[in-house]
This record gives structure tokens, sequence and C-alpha cells, in this order.
């Protein structure tokens, strides 16, 4: 089945792309704070407003201001961007895409540079007129995040959705699309309330996968999590080595973690996104994250650092593989937790 997403485009075995994949994997694995290549996967919060209210979400301690990002900085942003290097723009972070009311025009503009593009619902806007669109717009990879197939646990987890009307509009989604793209990420994330149901879940699925749509289940990341001593045991986060984050109002933040801007690294499209790539600011972070996570504030109690063990197959996968196959691939591979939990 990997095999069959591995199909190349022409930045997958592209010299320039290879050569900057191996630098920011390099970078990472000798502790460099500074990266010598760029950002392979950016993204571009394309707002932080939802229309639910989910119990694992650390939305509802958000104090920044609740926006949608402006076609006018979106364009100002994006013709900053090396689109022969960097390898996927994900037009989501800590807000439901589509109430933005520009989302299939961004997409459409990313997809204008011959770029990858990937987004997120929780699908309660989607219905047939929204699904034809997102089809047509060139998008190529779409997470449906669902959590449950019982309704009664899908709105307890789903606070202020409709179990009934988001089926109706999965369902509908996938008739339209057949196996065309984009493709799709039937997404269970897994919380207390739903652990029991893993593979039921997946189960109910399988009779809608295809080449382009595909179920998986994956593990809740904990942002607050009490025990910083394991934390500080896991694998140190790679995220700054190799991605941006970029929230709906322009500030950078570390990553998509940081839902609140704790920690604003520059400000777009006012600054150079490859200034603030090697900022002191930046090289300041990577450096207190090699010293240890729970020396960093923002990052001591987040289980979210990859939980994977770095060695030689990561490695070259990260140089081989473009970002866009990467995310395919994390769909049918799945998802693990870190051993520790």
């Amino acid at each position: 089945m990997i095999q069959k997403l591995i199909i190349p485009n022409r930045r997958t075995y592209k010299f320039r792309c290879l050569k900057n994949r191996a630098r920011l994997v390099y970078d990472f694995k000798a502790k460099n704070p500074i990266s010598k290549g760029i950002p392979n996967i950016i993204y571009i919060e394309s707002t932080n407003r939802c229309n639910l209210d989910c119990i694992m979400c650390p939305r509802r301690l958000m104090s920044r201001a609740q926006i949608d990002m402006d076609l006018d900085t979106f364009d100002r942003i994006l013709r900053q961007i090396d689109t022969q290097l960097t390898e996927m723009i994900v037009l989501h972070s800590d807000g439901e895409p589509l109430i933005n009311p520009n989302i299939i025009e961004m997409i459409q503009r990313v997809k204008s540079f011959d770029l990858p593009v990937m987004t997120s619902t929780n699908a309660a806007l989607l219905d047939e007129s929204t699904a034809q669109m997102i089809i047509n717009s060139g998008l190529d990879v779409l997470t449906l995040s669902i959590d449950s197939i019982n309704d009664v646990v899908y709105e307890t987890i789903r606070k202020g959705a409709s179990y009934k009307k988001v089926m109706k509009n999965v369902f509908s989604f996938l008739e339209i699309k057949g196996d065309r793209k984009p493709f799709t990420i039937i997404q269970m994330i897994e919380v207390k309330e739903n652990s029991h149901q893993k593979v039921d879940f997946l189960r109910f699925w399988k009779p809608y996968l295809n080449k382009n749509v595909h179920a998986v289940v994956k593990p809740v990341t904990d942002w607050f999590h009490e025990h910083a001593e394991v934390i500080d045991k896991l694998n140190f986060c790679d995220r700054p080595w190799f991605g941006m984050v970029i929230q709906s109002s322009g500030n950078v933040v570390p990553c998509v973690h940081d839902f609140d801007g704790f920690e604003v690294l520059g400000v777009l499209p006012d600054q150079n996104i490859y200034d603030i790539w090697n900022s002191a600011a930046m090289v300041k972070l990577r450096k207190g994250i090699l010293k240890g996570r729970c020396k960093n504030e923002l990052c001591r109690k987040c289980n979210a650092t990859p939980p994977r063990t770095f060695g030689l197959s990561v490695s070259v996968a990260l140089t081989l593989l473009d970002m866009s196959t990467i995310a395919k691939s994390l769909a049918v591979i799945g998802y693990k937790r870190p051993k520790q939990y």
C-alpha cells in the first residue's frame, strides 16, 4: 500500500529538494540550532475561529483575537515562500478552515504555484455545495475529524455538532469524490471517551476506503501533561527544524501546539519569512529544546514530541520523500503513542 502512495511529483527527486531535505535532516541530527535549509512544510492558519467546542481542544483557553486571515495578508505571505523548495502548505492550525469564506480561494492560490496543499475540517459545514468546491479546488489532502461512530460519544466529544448532520455530510462527500483527490484521511482523535472504539472505528470505515480514502486513529496531544520528568526523556522535538507555523494574525510561532501565541518568533508579512527562520528568537528556541524540554516553558508539559526513534530509516525517509508523500503515508502506517504512555 505504501508503495502505491510514493508517486513521484516534480519535487520528490528533484536535486534541489533532496539537497534541502538533507540539510534539514543533518542540522536536526547534528543538533545545529542554525538551519542551512528552508522549511519544507509551512502551516498558514486560515482562521482560529471554530464552530465547535471539542473537549480535547485548548481553544477554550485561547486569549488571542479570533480572526480569519484576509486574502491580502495571505497573498503577501505566499509570495515570500520559495515555491521550489517548500513541499506542502497546510491551511489549518487552531480553527475550522471552512469558516473562512475565502478558504477555497486560498487553496486555489496555493495551487497556482503548483504547491501541494492540505487542510482539515470537522465536516459540520461540509454540505454538498462546499464538498463540490473542495473537490474542484485542487486540494491534495483533507482530514475529516470524526472521533466516533456512536452518536452519544461523538456529541460528548464534539460539543456543538450534530452527529447525524456530520455523518450525512461525510457520506455525501465520499460519494461525490469517489476515488478522486483530495487524498482523504478519516481521523479519530483518541481520548478516554472513545478509546474503547478504536477497532470498531476502523472496521466501520473499511467499506468506504480506496486509494484516496484512509481511516486512522491518532493519539490526543496532551498540552498540559503533569509529569515533566517523563516528558524530558522523550525524543527532543524536531518541529522547529523542519516547519514553520503562521497564525491567522501573521504571528510566527514554534509549532501548531502554541495555540495562544505564547512565543512569537516574528510577524508576517512585515518581516521576511527566511529572516525569521534563523532569527535570534528561533535559534534561542532550538537551543532551548536541545538543552531539554523541561528547560523550555512552552514545551515542558507537551507530549507531542515525535514518538519515533529518529534513526537511519527515518532520516533516509525524510531525505528521499517529499512532505506530501509523508503526510499520506502516516494515514496508512498509523500513529503510535510514545512508549512512556
